[in-house]
C-alpha cells in the first residue's frame, strides 16, 4: 500500500506555482502581441479580448524592419565570431 504524504502534495503544488510564475511573462507577452492598443492599455487588465492580427501585418508591412534585422544579425555574427576568436586560445 502506497501512502502519499502532504509533503509530497505540497512540493507538488510549490513546483506548480513555480512553474506558472515563470511562464506568465511569456504568455502575457504573446496575448499583448494579439490585442489592440486600446486593449492593451485597459485598466484593469482585459483577460478575455477579441484577437487581431493587425500589429504583426503593421510591423512586417514597415521596411525598416529588414534594416533593423540586418544590422543585429552583423551584431550578432561579429560578436560571436569575436568571442570564439578571443576564447579558443583561453582554452
Amino acid at each position: 500500500m502506497n501512502i502519499r504524504k502532504p509533503g509530497n502534495w505540497l512540493h507538488g503544488l510549490g513546483l506548480l506555482a513555480v512553474f506558472c510564475a515563470a511562464l506568465f511573462p511569456f504568455y502575457w507577452m504573446v496575448t499583448s502581441s494579439f490585442k489592440t492598443q486600446t486593449d492593451l492599455l485597459a485598466s484593469p487588465p482585459l483577460w478575455l479580448f477579441a484577437p487581431t492580427l493587425g500589429n504583426y501585418v503593421e510591423i512586417f508591412a514597415d521596411q525598416r524592419l529588414i534594416n533593423v534585422v540586418f544590422n543585429s544579425l552583423i551584431i550578432a555574427v561579429s560578436t560571436t565570431f569575436l568571442a570564439v576568436l578571443l576564447g579558443t586560445p583561453a582554452a
